[in-house]
């Protein structure tokens, strides 16, 4: 790695920058935001893992609540996803990152996070993620999340933003992101009611969160 993830090799030094900026960031704002945080060159390898899953069938209609609960409702979201069993090798490095990721927030934040759920989501167009919070009395053990976009040409009228509100007046929007390539959002679980827009193409990313238990 260099400045981003899958392009050579990264010095200690450039990594830990970066997971200071990321720790700084959710403890000042609550949401960390990179752009151009995954290489171009990743872009084959991406493509061709979902192509593959989704030939497979691997892809499926993604469901609100907690696993022992869970069930439909398109009337809150209609994409599709993947539960994320292993990584390509070519982006193993990746994997590396986010474990790494974790430690480092445990060592700054003391949120005795435990493991890393994380999964591929898919949105076809016309899709969308009416507004939520990732952490509930359902999913409280949900405290970090994390979001990295897999979309090499995208334009704002492809629209499918990531809409982020407030903390304390959760009507107010605060932040519209557009999903394009190699973006990484990090924030609190907890503390941003956020929704996926209509898209007008289809919408790729990786999503999950850190947890506690």
């Amino acid at each position: 790695m260099t400045d981003s993830v899958g392009k050579s090799m990264e010095t200690s030094l450039v990594e830990n920058e970066r997971f200071e900026k990321i720790i700084a960031a959710v403890v000042d704002k609550g949401i960390y935001i990179e752009e151009n945080f995954l290489s171009r060159s990743l872009i084959p390898e991406i493509n061709d893992w979902f192509t593959d899953l989704t030939l497979n069938g691997k892809f499926k209609k993604a469901r609100i609540g907690p696993s022992s609960e869970s069930h439909l409702n398109t009337q809150i979201r209609n994409d599709e996803i993947y539960w994320i069993n292993e990584y390509p090798d070519r982006l193993i490095e990746l994997e590396t990152f986010m474990e790494k990721l974790m430690i480092q927030i445990n060592s700054n934040l003391f949120l005795n996070l435990k493991r890393g759920e994380f999964h591929l989501s898919q949105y076809p167009i016309g899709h969308f993620y009416a507004k939520h919070l990732d952490q509930s009395k359902l999913t409280k053990n949900r405290l970090i999340t994390f979001l990295l976009y897999f979309n090499p040409e995208w334009g704002n009228e492809d629209h499918g933003e990531l809409i982020v509100y407030d903390p304390i007046n959760n009507d107010k929007e605060i932040l519209q992101i557009t999903p394009s390539w190699g973006k990484l959002v990090i924030f609190r679980s907890d503390k941003f009611f956020h929704e996926v827009r209509p898209t007008l193409k289809t919408r790729r990313a990786l999503s999950g969160w850190y947890r506690n238990d």
